[in-house]
């Protein structure tokens, strides 16, 4: 294609070598990010055992607004990486503007109705003995949605045109204003959780502000024009195909949370919502391999769509699996081991120490699933960079209603923490089987379709 950079050039090569090459970047991103969260509840927990559990109540609904941004990343990434491979920069350049616009639509709706709903809400969810510091925590976030989302967007943006080196830069920049914002909101300024929250929005400012800079400075193969900066429904069609799908897939996870903490809630009491936070980052963090593999596969996998290079998707997809399979078993061994250190970290304060036996437990069950909780991510992004996010989101739908019944289940029979942390374990891993077979599955009947998404102007 003429005039394409280096990491354009890339992403339209073999995918399994994009694949890696692009995956790198974005684990580097996801490990600083989730690093970052980590840092964030290492400096809360300080604050003791209320401030904790204010992060995982707030969490559902905090996830709902980064899945928002999360799936129109992808949207986005897909339908531009689509485009491209099409040999169509121009559309690839309206895509990325209406992402910016759709974002905008979406703050407008979202953010009133979190503030106005934000104390019945966490009320509803089980916040009732930590009110005051979970409003504290979730009022600048949900003032801040629209930055938020732009975030993520940005990010999607970027790696829709394989700039995934860039997209990284982004997160890390923003991971490193957070955490240095961190001690001082929270303690210098005497803001507590506020001031944890106050950092979030202003690092992903940050980013924002860096993704838009080059733009301006039009460093990049997409360029954002003025003119692209009105309603395109063709355009905002194609994103909403993939990240349609994914939001609503992402949105129903985080809602499920809610389940799940009244359960956790019931059966003990909020501040072990503390640990489930806690360790469920820590998951996140292992998994990176496979959400890095799985990011690069949207893009590369795409392209290789639009392309209507059938076989060289099924490679890049046995590859994924392969490689997400063997790390995320190392890495779980490793966490398995090391569970009681890990636990002190982040039971340090008086008033945490009596749940470190129950996250070292949580953390030992919780390990065992991962590796195939690790092909959710495979098969997903397979799905989405086929146009087939529909079924991923099925998937998922049942994966948590099957988790919730489960959890309901155990609470009002067995009643312990420990059959809670089997429920999780052992649906979670049913739900990567589920995932990867119907991944599986559409490769099989690859051949027989083409792309199906495209405007009356993409046609023409």
């Amino acid at each position: 294609m003429e005039g394409a950079t280096k990491d354009v050039k890339t992403m339209l090569g073999d995918p399994r070598k994009a694949i890696l090459v692009l995956s790198i970047p974005i684990a580097v991103a996801f490990l600083v990010q989730y690093s970052n969260n980590l840092v964030d509840s290492l400096w809360v927990t300080g604050l003791g055992a209320e401030a904790m559990a204010a992060l995982g109540l707030v969490n559902p609904v905090y996830s709902v607004i980064i899945s928002v941004g999360n799936g129109m990343a992808v949207g986005v990434s897909a339908a531009m990486a689509r485009n491209i491979g099409m040999g169509r920069k121009g559309r690839a350049e309206a895509i990325a503007s209406q992402t910016i616009i759709l974002i905008v639509l979406l703050a407008l709706i979202m953010t009133p109705i979190l503030i106005l709903t934000a104390e019945p809400v966490l009320m509803i969810i089980g916040a009732a003995d930590t009110i005051d510091a979970s409003m504290a925590y979730a009022i600048p976030l949900y003032l801040s949605s629209f930055i938020i989302m732009m975030s993520s967007a940005m990010s999607g943006m970027l790696r829709g045109e394989g700039a995934v080196r860039k997209s990284m830069y982004i997160q890390v920049m923003a991971a490193a204003v957070n955490i240095v914002l961190d001690p001082i909101l929270i303690y210098w300024a005497g803001m507590g959780v506020a001031g944890a929250a106050w950092a979030t929005v202003i690092a992903c400012a940050a980013s924002i502000l860096l993704g838009l800079l080059w733009y301006s400075r039009k460093t990049l193969f997409i360029t954002l024009r003025r003119s692209d900066l009105r309603v395109d429904l063709g355009a905002i069609r194609e994103i909403m195909v993939v990240g349609f799908p994914q939001t609503l897939e992402l949105m129903l996870m985080s809602l499920f949370n809610i389940v799940y903490n009244l359960c956790i809630i019931f059966v003990s009491s909020s501040a072990v919502m503390a640990i489930y936070t806690v360790v469920w980052r820590i998951v996140y963090l292992v998994i990176i391999p496979a959400e890095a593999v799985g990011g690069a596969m949207v893009s590369a996998c795409s392209a290789e769509f639009g392309m209507k290079r059938y076989d060289m998707i099924k490679k890049a997809f046995r590859f994924s699996t392969k490689f997400s399979l063997i790390t995320t078993i190392v890495l779980s061994v490793l966490v398995i081991l090391l569970a009681d250190p890990l636990a002190s970290l982040f039971t340090y304060a008086p008033d945490m120490q009596a749940l470190h036996g129950e996250m070292v437990r949580f953390t030992r069950i919780m390990f065992l699933c991962v590796p195939l909780l690790a092909m959710v991510f495979v098969g997903s992004s397979l799905l989405q960079a086929v146009s087939r996010s529909g079924i991923s989101m099925w998937s998922s739908l049942i994966r948590n209603i099957a988790l919730s019944a489960a959890f309901i289940a155990v609470t009002f029979t067995v009643g312990t923490l420990s059959g809670l942390w089997w429920a999780i374990s052992i649906v979670e891993m049913l739900g990567g089987i589920l995932m990867w077979y119907l991944a599986e599955y559409a490769l099989k009947s690859l051949g027989k379709m083409g792309p199906k998404v495209a405007s009356k102007a993409d046609r023409e």
